[in-house]
């Protein structure tokens, strides 16, 4: 790369041994110029002959012209001695001169080798002279003028010349071959063959001198390059520059394929931190700079250098160099920054590019596809210029790197792919074990949580049993709750959303007796909120979102040794690319709740599970089941949303990302009173498998005014409408055997089709649920059911 002419560049051409013919240079330089002079030389052999002939013309016309005129002469002298002798009125005498100036012409013509046609008034021929009959039939057809006319009468020229002698009438026509005029002619024909020569001569002369002077020595670098090794051409100044740039340019470019195919052997044997070492060094060889390779940090706080190499000769300081690059200043730029003299000074807030004192520096940064810098190049050591092809080098380097470190981030990312993956399908499975258990034990847990309500509204006020009723209804309750967080993280729980507020439903929370029995545990936690006042409204469920709330603040409190700060916040925020950890987020506009503690952290080993169920650092039965962050990963997954956790050791944050609505709030509604959720004696089938499920939900409606009808299977259900009619059908969604509640509904509609009815499931399938609710079912309630929301349910239904 090295050399007094390394900033010149050139392409090499390797050409065939045979060209195309149109483009040699024979037919693209020489023969155009070759057609130049022939063209020139063409036009001067025509001018030449032009003169000459025009020349010879005159001549030939110049001795007709005389030979007219002498024997117009003879013509004149005898009319002249005619008129003078007084006689020109004696016919005889007339008779006798016109006879002698005949003879006279003859003779003149004899002497001269001319052919003389003699006409008198154009008709009568007094005197024809070696004139045969071919001639006579030319002379016919020219017009008489005074002018020389060019014969060519069987393949021999004549010269022609027309004359009158007006006294007598006589119209006198020479004619001569070319004989008189054969030396002239020759002369003419000399010159022709002279100028030919000449011509032919400086041609040849031309030729040779373009071949030596052009063609060879073109042919000479020419032969050099198809044979792959430098032009030494010696002679003509230019070609000897163009040979040696020629030589020069070949050398380079075989050091630039060296330093190439070093970097693709490189690319193809190495890899990670490998790859990034031996680049480091091959650009300190090959332009002896120290180098220096960084990559950004994955959280986005900054670089570190994955490779240096030092240049020969050089020593590297490394003690400053991590963080004393000048790579935020590169960020974002796409073009190197490249300083040949004084980088020390223009550096000099850089502690690692100070403590090495270069006076060359190059940075660059690395971009990924998106254009986002993933990484930097550093190149500094002593002053020297940087050519083209250094900046293509680096440019080339850049772009190897900043492959590799997509490539990596790619196999980490599908690396995080695959845990999520496995992540989620750990949790999947425990979601069925866990919404299998909750559906038996929703069915154990309905008369114990149903059958107290019923005794409570039965028994007086100062009944020595209501206490132990009350407990026993309360650990229902509490079981009930548990049996839901399992259903919660199955997602196998039907919710209906509606629009919230999340700063409401804080606010609300923060007022509630389950928040006031938290202080109380942890009485030196404090709650700070933090609210955006232009939050938008969400879809959500109320009770599942409020449990979320009450989870998160619960973990954050007692995450908390002593005392501590737990911050609530909330924000709108619009996602326009995908966050850390999710590859399928839609971006669009979300209302986000943060949840935030000053504690000690979460471990990074305990990051990786904390939303798996059962998994906990808390003691088991007394602090905690292990579901509470599981519920709220599933309840924020269910509303399409999702969770992002940022922790370290001062403390730990939940982002849950919430899609907006524009959908405004509805009024609250006020609670009902038992007074107001009791029938008018309306007929309900209860339609469920299980005896004592039914039995409780008779005996609640039987509380509540209605009149019951009961059902062990779908079966039995649609028969007994088959001939009968009732109000409400109170329907289960799962029952074994038989066919399931869906089904069951789907055929009392086609007997009933405007059949109304109220779903109740312990486990319900979301599908089955949206299903029998578009066909025309109404509300869904869950097991175990409480006496108020099964008079709601029904007290709604039954008024639609």
């Amino acid at each position: 790369m090295a050399g007094s002419h390394s900033d010149r560049q050139g392409t090499i051409l390797t050409m065939t041994s045979e060209a195309p013919i149109f483009n040699k240079l024979t037919l693209r330089m020489i023969a155009p110029v070759v057609l130049v002079v022939c063209a020139v030389g063409i036009g001067f052999y025509f001018f030449v002959l032009r003169t000459i002939s025009d020349y010879a013309e005159q001549e030939i016309r110049a001795s007709l012209a005389r030979t007219t005129r002498e024997i117009y002469d003879i013509c004149d002298s005898n009319f002249t001695t005619l008129l003078q002798s007084g006689q020109m009125g004696n016919a005889k005498m007339v008779r006798i001169r016109r006879a002698l100036t005949l003879g006279a012409i003859e003779d003149y013509a004899k002497r001269h080798n001319l052919r003389i046609l003699l006409r008198e008034r154009k008709e009568k021929v007094l005197l024809s002279f070696q004139i045969d009959s071919a001639l006579l039939a030319n002379i016919a057809k020219i017009h008489q003028k005074s002018t020389t006319w060019n014969l060519r009468i069987e393949n021999k020229v004549y010269y022609f010349h027309h004359f009158d002698f007006k006294p007598w009438v006589w119209h006198i026509d020479l004619i001569s071959d070319t004989t008189p005029f054969t030396p002239l002619i020759d002369r003419v024909k000399a010159i022709y063959a002279f100028t030919i020569v000449v011509l032919l001569l400086g041609l040849s002369v031309m030729i040779f001198a373009l071949a030596r002077g052009l063609r060879n020595p073109v042919q000479q670098i020419i032969a050099a390059v198809r044979e792959k090794r430098p032009p030494d051409y010696r002679g003509i100044y230019e070609f000897e520059f163009l040979s040696h740039n020629i030589a020069e340019m070949m050398s380079s470019l075989n050091s630039h394929t060296q330093w190439l195919e070093r970097l693709y052997t490189i690319g193809t044997t190495h890899r990670g931190k490998n790859l990034f070492h031996a680049i480091a060094r091959v650009i300190a060889e090959a332009m002896n700079l120290n180098t220096a390779i960084s990559r950004a940090e994955e959280q986005g706080t900054g670089f570190r250098i994955v490779a240096v190499a030092e240049a020969k000769g050089h020593s590297l300081k490394l003690d400053d160099l991590a963080n004393g690059l000048p790579c935020e200043l590169l960020n974002g730029r796409s073009e190197p920054t490249v300083i040949q003299h004084g980088a020390t000074e223009q550096f000099a807030a850089f502690k690692g590019i100070v403590a090495n004192k270069p006076e060359c520096y190059i940075g660059l940064a690395i971009s990924d596809r998106n254009g986002r810098t993933i990484g930097c190049a550093h190149l500094f050591g002593e002053a020297r210029e940087i050519n083209d092809w250094d900046m293509q080098f680096v440019k080339t380097i850049g772009r190897m790197v900043g492959s590799e470190f997509e490539l990596m981030e790619k196999e980490r990312d599908q690396k995080r792919i695959s845990e999520q993956m496995l992540r989620s399908q750990k949790l999947e499975s425990l979601g069925l074990l866990a919404g299998g258990v909750a559906h038996d034990l929703n069915n154990v847990l309905s008369g114990i949580v149903s059958y107290p309500e019923v005794l409570l509204l039965e028994l007086p006020k100062d009944s020595k049993y209501r206490k132990a009723i009350e407990t026993i209804q309360e650990s229902g309750n509490r079981a009930a709750a548990i049996v839901q967080d399992l259903l919660t993280i199955t997602r196998g729980v039907a919710t209906t959303k509606k629009p919230l507020n999340l700063n409401e439903l804080v606010k609300e929370y923060l007022d509630s007796p389950e928040f006031k029995k938290l202080k109380s545990f942890h009485p030196t936690v404090t709650v700070q909120t933090n609210f955006d006042t232009d939050l938008f409204n969400i879809n959500g469920s109320f009770i599942h979102i409020r449990k979320t709330i009450m989870n998160l603040v619960s973990n954050a409190s007692e995450a908390i040794e002593g005392e501590g700060n737990v911050t609530i916040s909330t924000m709108n925020r619009y996602i326009d690319r995908p966050l850390k950890g999710y590859n399928d987020v839609k971006t669009g506009e979300y209302a986000i709740l943060s949840i935030s503690d000053d504690g000690p952290g979460i471990a990074s080993d305990d990051l990786q599970r904390i939303f798996e169920p059962f998994y906990t650092k808390k003691i088991m039965g007394k602090s905690g089941t292990g579901l509470g962050l599981s519920v709220v990963w599933n309840v924020v997954q269910d509303h399409e949303g999702y969770v992002d956790v940022k922790s370290d050791e001062n403390g730990t944050t939940f982002d849950l990302y919430f899609p907006l609505t524009r959908d405004e709030i509805s009024e609250k509604e006020l609670p009902l009173s038992l007074e107001d959720l009791k029938g008018k004696g309306e007929t309900i089938l209860v339609v469920d498998d299980v005896e004592s499920q039914r039995d409780i939900s008779c005996k609640m409606l039987d509380t509540l005014g209605y009149k019951t009808v009961a059902a062990g299977s779908g079966e039995e259900a649609v028969e007994y409408l088959k001939g009968n009619t009732v109000d409400l059908i109170l329907l289960d969604m799962i029952m074994d055997p038989g066919v399931n509640g869906c089904e069951t509904y789907k055929r009392i509609i086609a007997i009933h089709p405007h059949q109304k009815a109220v779903i109740i499931s312990g486990f319900a399938e979301s599908d089955n649920v949206k299903e029998a609710q578009r066909l025309g079912a109404g509300r869904y309630i869950k097991k175990p059911v409480t006496l108020g929301n099964l008079g709601l349910a029904v007290k709604e239904e039954l008024e639609k």
